[in-house]
């Protein structure tokens, strides 16, 4: 497809003397004609309309989670990662708080700790 592309691209330009914007003027039309038939017979695939929610709660899911940061999920929205610990460099106390670095301040490896979320 990319070597039919260039020859024709070629031939517009040297060939018909189309000028040098002629492949993209071509591109612009081959967009259209194929536009056309993709907007007069494409069907949308909306899902379950039961398991929607308005377009208000999604913008609001998703400003909590940008505004929150990786710990902000949406009440209603399923976890699909896997809750699997992650290694620590300091032992971790009840609380999951580093207690090497509360004991002694000096080892402290510059917020590198490692925990589960």
């Amino acid at each position: 497809m990319a070597i039919l592309a260039g020859l024709i691209a070629n031939t517009l330009v040297y060939t018909w003397s189309l000028g040098p914007v002629a492949p993209f003027d071509a591109a612009a039309a081959a967009l259209v004609l194929g536009g056309i038939p993709i907007a007069l017979m494409w069907t949308e695939n909306y899902g379950n309309a039961k398991q929607q929610q308005g377009l208000d709660h999604t913008f609001k899911a998703a400003a909590a989670a940008i505004m929150g940061g990786a710990r902000a999920r949406a009440a209603d929205a399923p976890s699909h990662r896997a809750r699997v610990p992650l290694p620590t460099l300091c032992p971790l106390d009840s609380a999951r708080r580093p207690v090497c670095c509360a004991r002694r301040p000096a080892h402290r490896p510059a917020g590198r700790h490692a925990v589960a979320l």
